[in-house]
């Protein structure tokens, strides 16, 4: 028999163990829910859903408004819709395979990938395809569109690739690990920015492609950064932590909150930085890295939240529901709809549009606009640009 002091030393060596390793689990069952479903999600769908609109699988791509209030959005059932701000269908375009990223709008072109490894530039009106990019492996990153019409996005063969509008190679970045982070751009700054998963890389490139710095952290980066009004640069991982940088990559400070973070942060008018856990806490952080609240919504966060005109934040849980929290991180109301929200919700006018596990695009009536600082919504602004700086235009 083991005398007392080892079997202690056993136990402490169980428990330190245990609390190692269970933001691991945690964030396992949450990718094991996200990719196979869970439970029936049991609870009535609110009063305040103004349509939903049916598609043949899940909706994880977090859709694009366009100026006229078109709405775009991709689903796992491998077509990309177009409604119109009453849910009627204008279009829809058969990519050949699930598409899980969000689309980027232009003037007149809509622009995203599909798990086929294909890249597609599709007429924003007619829905006919304009040109395809073939890559070699499953694009899960967003595009991002510069200001001259410069389109960029990564894929699981370890390139982040740039396009001209035609859809010809302007260069090609190889970074060695799948690229689900989605790169966002700071033409001000010349970088842009992006993540990988395997070795937990963050990158700053040139426009050119020109490697300018990297960080490492010590889990995978598949979560995408935002911008703020300064340049900083925000990244979440699975290690727990979000990482602050200057443009030059100058760490700002790291906050480690224990639990993945995989959806991206936003930003408020007031600077406040905002972000989402698997542990289905909502963070509300200092512009100096200090927590100001936490909310539990009890279920693992994947969605990225979007912040209103008025500072309310809406954010989506793995729980099917909708929280509306002020910015003093008080619930104002929690809407409740049909599955689980792996979608990043986007804001029309006094609307909020996200996408449902059991295949629906839902319109939600809210109480707010859009905020019109720049990275206030996931993909930084409402055609999902990627771009930061960039003013939304209602």
């Amino acid at each position: 028999m083991l005398k007392k002091p080892f079997r202690y030393l056993l136990l402490l060596v169980g428990f330190i163990l245990l609390c190692a390793l269970s933001p691991f689990f945690l964030m396992r069952e949450a990718d094991r829910l996200s990719l196979f479903g869970g439970p029936r999600i049991q609870h009535a769908l609110d009063d305040n859903i103004l349509w939903r609109f049916a598609t043949e699988s899940d909706v994880y791509s977090s859709p694009a408004i366009s100026e006229e209030n078109f709405l775009y959005c991709g689903s796992d059932d491998g077509f990309l819709y177009a409604l119109n701000s009453d849910g009627a269908l204008l279009w829809k375009f058969y990519a050949g395979d699930e598409i899980v990223c969000s689309p980027a709008l232009s003037a007149h072109t809509v622009y995203f990938g599909s798990k086929n490894g294909i890249f597609f530039a599709v007429d924003r009106f007619s829905g006919k395809l304009k040109w395809k990019f073939e890559t070699g492996g499953y694009i899960w990153s967003s595009p991002a569109i510069d200001s001259e019409g410069g389109i960029y996005f990564g894929s699981k063969d370890g390139y982040l690739y740039a396009l001209d509008g035609n859809g010809d190679l302007k260069w090609k970045f190889e970074a060695n690990a799948w690229i689900r982070s989605s790169p966002a751009i700071d033409e001000e700054r010349d970088a842009i920015y992006f993540g990988t998963d395997r070795g937990g890389t963050m990158y700053s490139l040139a426009l050119s492609g020109n490697l300018k710095w990297k960080r490492t952290a010590m889990g995978h980066v598949s979560s995408s950064p935002a911008i703020d009004s300064g340049g900083n640069v925000y990244f979440g991982s699975d290690d727990g932590c979000l990482y602050a940088f200057q443009p030059d990559g100058t760490l700002l400070w790291k906050l480690d909150t224990g639990s993945a973070i995989r959806a991206s942060v936003v930003l408020s008018d007031k600077g406040t930085v905002y972000a989402g856990a698997y542990d289905g806490s909502v963070y509300a952080i200092r512009s100096d890295g200090n927590v100001l609240w936490r909310f539990q919504t009890g279920s693992f966060i994947r969605a990225t939240p979007a912040v209103g005109a008025n500072n309310t934040l809406y954010a989506g849980s793995s729980n099917g529901y909708i929280y509306a929290l002020t910015e003093n991180g008080e619930l104002i109301e929690k809407f409740g709809v049909s599955d689980a929200i792996f979608s990043s919700p986007s804001i029309g006018y006094k609307t909020l549009y996200f996408g449902t596990d059991d295949g629906f695009i839902n319109a939600l009536r809210i109480d707010s606009e859009r905020a019109s600082a720049s990275w206030s919504k996931n993909r930084g602004d409402s055609v999902n640009s990627g771009q930061a700086h960039r003013r939304y235009r209602r």
